[in-house]
């Protein structure tokens, strides 16, 4: 807020974006982002840091890893539905599905699956949003000051966690590879060092807003796309109903999530339309030379996800339209669907999302 920005469009604008290096552009996060995520997150860090940190969260995260939790995931999907169903004749339905994506992600990645506490962090976590893109006025009665001081409560929340968690790594009763706190506990720097309890528990925060809240944008589209649009709604429950006459017991697999080809492709045309992120920002190390401009150094950078609608590569791009990515159709010109971003900085847990 209140920096020089030039905006970058089209697929050349998104090239040059993704493809600078740390010397001549950087992450750049808003004032309310920045502190809610963390000063040491992977969002702001950059360098071998940056690569350090990416590796061990995407390699957590690598389908591979993914396949052994989705029976688990789809039972817990089941047992929170239930729960927040009972008893009721309505819900909204956005914040239901807001909160099991949390849960789901608290029990995945975090090993965290108590209802008390990650209730409690649910609630903490919802002021921590309300702070995020508003201006950055630190007084008692703004969402900025609210969402600064749900925040400590995260954080001395999630360093009891670390202690708790780095005792079960000493006795053996959890592995690094149990989950991404004990994965992280157990990473050392290029000089060997452990990684700061900071910078752990920041990336720990920006890790569940990651893995649940903009995935929640298109649990949203979703959700109205079904309600308004009876031919996707039919056409997804007969693909489901196939899938889930297959499976055992209902509980879904890995080799069932990979035949929901329809479902699919409605989820990336609804990330064309409405995507999870509209753009990010970066920050111009030196004087660059772009296009026939000069972007002065110190100057923000912002890239957009424009190209979701532009008509060469989406033809009627205000068109819901599921075909586009059904088979070879779905091969677009470089950098023109940029969903999870792109570059080195794309988004480590993009198969998790999807």
């Amino acid at each position: 807020m209140g920096h020089p920005t030039v905006v970058v469009t089209g697929p050349v604008g998104n090239k040059f974006v993704f493809t600078s290096g740390d010397d001549t552009l950087r992450s750049n996060l808003p004032v309310p982002n920045l502190y809610i995520a963390g000063e040491q997150s992977i969002f702001e860090v950059h360098g071998a840091r940056h690569k350090l940190v990416r590796a061990a969260i995407a390699g957590f995260l690598r389908p591979e890893s993914l396949q052994k939790c989705v029976p688990l995931m789809s039972s817990l999907v089941k047992r929170y539905l239930i729960k927040e169903m009972e008893g009721k004749d309505s819900v909204y339905a956005v914040i239901l599905l807001k909160k099991i994506a949390f849960k789901v992600s608290m029990a995945v990645l975090f090993s965290l699956t108590d209802d008390e506490e990650t209730d409690k962090l649910f609630d903490e976590f919802l002021l921590v949003l309300k702070g995020g893109w508003v201006l950055p006025i630190y007084l008692p009665f703004t969402p900025y000051y609210r969402a600064l001081a749900a925040r400590r409560r995260i954080y001395d929340c999630f360093s009891m966690i670390l202690d708790e968690r780095r005792r079960r790594l000493e006795d053996g009763r959890v592995s690094p590879n149990d989950d991404i706190i004990a994965t992280m506990l157990s990473m050392k720097d290029e000089e060997g060092r452990a990684l700061p309890r900071r910078e752990i528990i920041d990336n720990l925060i920006t890790m569940v807003f990651a893995s649940h809240d903009t995935g929640m944008s298109l649990n949203a589209s979703f959700v109205r796309r079904l309600a308004m649009d009876d031919v996707t709604l039919e056409s997804i429950y007969e693909e489901h109903t196939k899938i889930l006459s297959d499976t055992k017991d209902g509980t879904l697999t890995w080799s069932d999530i990979q035949k929901m080809k329809y479902t699919w492709s409605v989820a990336q045309e609804l990330m064309r339309i409405d995507p999870p992120a509209l753009g990010n920002f970066r920050k111009a190390i030196r004087d660059i030379d772009f296009n026939g401009y000069t972007i002065p150094k110190g100057w923000n950078v912002h890239w957009v996800t424009y190209t979701h609608m532009d008509k060469t590569a989406f033809p009627e791009p205000e068109k819901f339209d599921p075909t586009r990515f059904e088979g070879a159709s779905k091969m677009f010109p470089p950098y023109m669907y940029m969903p999870f971003g792109g570059g080195q900085r794309i988004c480590p847990g993009s198969h998790y999302a999807a």
